[in-house]
């Protein structure tokens, strides 16, 4: 009997924007491939969060207001999120959701950057894990504790 490759389906998420009387508009597809998007938006969000924590520290009542600071750091902001929503949905897709959201990036902030941390981040984290499981399972004992060793350098 021949080794058997098996090829595994593809991981997605169906995100739908939906207009104010309710009606879906656009349903996208994100798919969730570990291999080729979790570092990269992982950093994407790391550089929102950091973008973020610039804009809070600025609205603090001791802060000193510099009006030119304060919309440079919402600029940066602005093109975080753009940029994670773009590494989670790609250039076209985020282009649907920009045009849906009519450049209003407050309300598209609101409704897209939860569904990234809350699911597409936590699955693809899952999948990672998972694939990881599975990988090891091929292997017997000793070969597993040699690659682990190799993983954690």
């Amino acid at each position: 009997m021949a080794y058997q490759a098996h090829r595994k389906s593809k991981y997605t998420q169906e995100f739908e924007l939906v207009n104010e009387e309710g009606i879906v508009e656009h349903k996208i597809l994100v798919a969730l491939d570990p291999g080729s998007c979790i570092e990269k938006m992982n950093k994407k969000y790391i550089d929102l969060l950091k973008a973020d924590k610039e804009v809070n520290k600025m609205k603090l009542p001791d802060a000193s207001l510099n009006h030119e600071e304060l919309l440079n750091a919402y600029q940066k902001l602005g093109i975080a999120v753009v940029d994670l929503i773009e590494a989670v949905f790609g250039t076209e897709d985020t282009k649907t959701i920009l045009e849906f959201y009519r450049n209003d990036y407050a309300a598209m902030s609101a409704e897209v950057i939860p569904f990234i941390a809350t699911v597409v981040l936590p699955d693809l984290r899952k999948i990672t894990q998972d694939n990881k499981r599975d990988i090891l399972s091929k292997y017997n004992r000793k070969q597993r504790r040699s690659i682990k060793r190799m993983m954690k350098k």
